[in-house]
């Protein structure tokens, strides 16, 4: 994407903003919007954290961010009448995509369902706020949902993938239809690129683009060693599996022991 004079406007759909442990989302949003990006924000959750609790920072964006789940049932039931009445093809696009997705399974399709309606709502509010592309990150639900929208909205919408969920279920999260119908996908390693190549045409491999997850390495620059002293190792990571915490100390330590040259 090139900068040009006038901003670029966009939508950001996130699973949960904000949150303690996505962090990177907020640090990727406030860059883009110091670079001129005009971004705006709904999140599938609320908070993880009370307004009370949030750094400031973080409330003015939980302020501003649209709530997918604080939307009650009635709002949601008068926005599909509303779409059906006013957006007639969008409602037969999501109702045929609707049926579409799932197959045989009962519970797919109930979740199919849900995801439609919110599809109705994420789509219904960028019309509101005339934003015409949608950028999300994570493959798994929230992509589902993103995916709909715009195919049932007719917007474009981009991906940014970092597994491993997504690799693990492949066909439950629609990921080569999500590959397929993305305008571009930042992919967080060259391991995660490798994953998607295998679940699409040639064709789309040009739209995938490894963009890491890096730090500022100013802002967490390591204190000088002193030679006699250990060193020490700071983590920063959940304790869940797809962290892979458990095969840290031991590769950590490997590495350090002494072997042949």
């Amino acid at each position: 994407m090139t900068l040009q004079s006038e901003k670029k406007r966009m939508a950001y759909f996130l699973s949960q903003y904000p949150a303690i442990s996505h962090t990177f989302f907020l640090k990727e949003i406030l860059g883009l919007r110091q670079l001129g990006f005009e971004i705006e924000v709904a999140s599938v959750n609320p908070p993880d954290r009370t307004v009370s609790e949030l750094p400031p920072v973080e409330a003015q964006e939980a302020a501003s961010t649209y709530c997918l789940k604080r939307t009650t049932i009635w709002e949601a039931i008068c926005v599909v009448v509303t779409t059906i009445f006013v957006y007639p093809a969008v409602f037969i696009r999501g109702a045929r995509v609707a049926l579409t997705m799932g197959g045989w399974d009962l519970i797919r399709k109930i979740y199919a369902f849900f995801y439609t309606v919110e599809a109705f709502l994420l789509g219904r509010w960028m019309k509101k706020r005339s934003l015409r592309h949608l950028h999300v990150h994570f493959g798994g639900s929230v992509a589902t949902v993103a995916m709909v929208a715009a195919e049932i909205w007719k917007f474009d919408y981009s991906l940014t993938i970092h597994g491993p969920e997504e690799f693990y279920e492949v066909d439950y999260c629609y990921l080569p239809r999500k590959i397929e119908r993305a305008k571009f996908i930042f992919c967080i390693s060259d391991f995660c690129q490798s994953q998607l190549m295998k679940y699409c045409d040639p064709a789309h491999w040009d739209k995938m683009h490894v963009v890491r997850l890096g730090v500022d390495v100013g802002e967490f620059k390591p204190a000088s060693h002193e030679s006699d002293l250990p060193p020490q190792i700071v983590c920063v990571g959940r304790l869940v599996p797809a962290k892979g915490q458990h095969i840290l100390l031991p590769r950590i330590i490997a590495s350090h022991q002494p072997g042949p040259r």
